[in-house]
């Protein structure tokens, strides 16, 4: 059987947007605009929902120490029932976007503070 890359790209995907409420973790996927030097859209398991969100980044800082703006805020994009469906739309938008990916994990503290 030939390697497909095509599904090792959607399984890399899926397994890296999830919540852990053991360890209060999230794990986000990013999109990144290169073309712009910014964070386009970025992905995550909502557990309030239990499903899956694409937010659409709208406003944006400047780090010294990051090589892109970060998203300061954004707005829904899309909502998914399963991780499969969302990976799929993440890789299409990457795909029509040229738009690279970045994982992001976010501690519960971190976000609160």
């Amino acid at each position: 059987m030939a390697f497909d890359l095509k599904a090792f790209t959607l399984e890399l995907i899926a397994e890296s947007v999830f919540y852990d409420d053991e360890y209060g973790l999230f794990s986000n996927v990013i999109l990144i605009d290169k073309a712009n030097n910014r964070e386009a859209y970025y992905a995550y398991y909502d557990p309030e929902k239990d499903d899956f969100v694409i937010e659409v980044a709208n406003a944006w800082e400047e780090l010294a120490e990051e090589e892109y703006q970060i998203a300061s805020a954004g707005e829904e994009h899309s909502r998914y029932e399963s991780v499969e469906e969302l990976s799929a739309k993440l890789l299409d938008m990457a795909e029509a976007g040229e738009l690279e990916p970045k994982v992001m994990i976010i501690f519960e503290d971190d976000e609160e503070g």
